[in-house]
């Protein structure tokens, strides 16, 4: 949503034809020139010294993003009273000099990636005009009480310092207090709720940020009156907050709680303390969902949790207390649109999927990515009958550090990863198989699988006790997995096959039918030491 934004500011700025621009690479800029310019780009350069006072009335938007900027002349912007669009990303200023307060037209404001800024001026207030205004990853730790006279904001993407920490213990952080010794708040009271036109609001913090946790509730009920919100990007710490968004959000049900949804087009929802939760190895953003939840440390799945998951479509489930599967006590529709699941650090979680219980038993129908992690006491992935259709669309599936579990899949189970891609099964010291079938694999099992992972399975003897066909493995790795040695035996038939990363020593322990075979497999070795 926010390229759709970007694209607007420049398209506000660019309505008119046939406008010159002025591209400067050279060693200094000519004023003649960045006078008459409508269209000025400085981007990507070795920027020269800036004029003090350039008079550029004309000018509809300026372009310095990914320079070598560190300061304005304090005059520069005293004549462009026409700028529309003011992009700054990753430069090095440290701050906006007054004389922005006279660029009263502006419509968009980038500033992403400065590291250097450390504070927005008050004159941030007198940009009655501007409609997109992005502040993130930057060096300031809160935001002006002037932010609040932006009435006819449409986006704001904000993130904030994180607070000086040392272990797990927070120290003073200068930044954070004001002239009189009293800590400011990350942003301001009721000052978020005047920005009334509001369409996109994204607030990146550390979910460890002291202050946020302080103030969060607050802003939350802000929010929750806002009838334009389409996209939001924001942290609950508490549970009583988000449910008290999710109820009276008038936005999220802007017809009333009885209605059915309408809004929210994107969302990333955070909700709960998120304490000391490694951070996950699986890039939940490097998929294409964009309605995103993430659950931190709950006991049970309140309405609030159920509601927002039926609209997702990517869901990470961290440290939750009292869940010993994802589908007890749920709805059997909550995971309909679901496409990406993070599951980790769930200590009373056995199974993913409790198809005894399932009413339907048609879950995860949608479902692409599933990651699973740290789960101690997990025996299985799915408990039960496998409905058809469920887990239908699955193509990748990763495993790992999960101590109890023994066996990967059933045979009623491999029949319907018909989509399976890639498979990476590590650290989990009990497994013994990955498949439990007994008799002949259909040639069917796993027929699109590509890319085939087995690192640290220190109890791992056998994939399974028959001969599988692999239409498209592509690419096997196994790594420490000494006791596994019939790998040739069971995957004979994988025409595509063109890589086996493994060490020297554990090729050498396998049960090759023959030398033939043995000869044939070694063109795809890959030792690594």
């Amino acid at each position: 949503m926010f390229v759709c934004f970007q694209r607007a500011a420049l398209r506000i700025a660019n309505r008119e034809e046939n406008l010159n621009f002025f591209v400067e690479n050279g060693a200094t800029i000519e004023i003649h020139k960045l006078i008459q310019a409508k269209r000025v780009s400085l981007a990507r350069t070795r920027l020269p010294p800036l004029p003090q006072k350039p008079k550029c009335a004309g000018m509809l938007t300026l372009l310095l993003h990914e320079n070598s900027l560190r300061e304005f002349p304090g005059q520069f912007f005293e004549y462009m009273p026409g700028l529309q669009v003011l992009w700054l990303r990753e430069t090095g200023i440290s701050g906006l000099p007054e004389s922005i307060s006279g660029l009263r037209n502006l419509r968009g404001l980038f500033l992403d990636n400065c590291s250097c800024l450390a504070v927005l001026p008050h004159q941030i207030g007198d940009l009655q005009s501007l409609k997109i205004l992005v502040v993130r990853h930057t060096g300031i730790s809160s935001l002006p009480s002037e932010i609040g006279r932006l009435g006819n904001l449409k986006c704001l993407r904000v993130s904030f310092k994180e607070d000086a920490t040392v272990g797990n213990n927070f120290t003073v952080n200068s930044g954070n207090f004001n002239q009189n010794g009293i800590e400011e708040r990350i942003i301001p009271r009721k000052i978020i709720e005047k920005l009334s036109k509001l369409e996109e609001l994204s607030i990146d913090v550390s979910p460890n940020s002291r202050r946020w946790n302080a103030n969060a509730d607050e802003i939350a009920r802000e929010i929750t009156i806002f009838k334009g919100l389409t996209h939001l990007h924001f942290y609950f710490p508490q549970m009583e907050s988000f449910e008290h968004f999710i109820q009276n959000s008038k936005s999220w049900k802007p017809n009333g709680e009885n209605e059915e949804f309408e809004g929210f087009r994107s969302f990333n929802i955070s909700v709960g303390q998120q304490g000391n939760s490694s951070a996950s190895d699986f890039n939940v953003f490097e998929c294409s969902a964009e309605k995103h939840l993430k659950f931190s440390a709950g006991d049970g799945f309140p309405g609030a949790v159920s509601e927002v998951l039926k609209q997702a479509t990517s869901f990470e489930l961290i440290g939750h207390v009292t869940a010993g599967n994802l589908t007890d006590g749920l709805p059997d529709d909550t995971f309909e649109e679901l496409e990406v699941c993070i599951v980790e650090e769930c200590d009373a979680m056995t199974s993913i999927v409790n198809g005894n219980t399932n009413t339907t038993g048609v879950v995860f129908p949608c479902l692409e990515k599933l990651h699973i992690k740290k789960l101690p006491n997990l025996v299985s992935i799915w408990e039960g009958t496998v409905a058809s259709e469920s887990f239908s669309a699955l193509s990748t599936l990763t495993l790992k550090e999960c101590q109890g579990i023994t066996k990967l899949f059933s045979l009623e189970l491999v029949r319907k990863l018909c989509k399976l891609q890639n498979l990476q099964v590590e650290d989990c010291a009990r497994i013994e198989k990955i498949i439990e079938a007994e008799s002949i694999v259909e040639s069917t099992a796993f027929p699109s699988l590509k890319n085939f992972q087995l690192c640290s399975l220190t109890s791992l003897s056998s994939i399974c006790d028959a001969s599988l066909e692999c239409p498209s493995l592509e690419r096997i790795l196994i790594k420490t997995c000494e006791g596994l040695t019939t790998l040739p035996r069971v995957l004979q038939k994988a025409p595509k096959l063109r890589e086996i990363q493994c060490a020297e020593d554990w090729w050498h322990q396998q049960e090759w039918p023959s030398n033939e075979t043995e000869k044939q497999f070694r063109t795809f070795h890959r030792h690594f030491r």
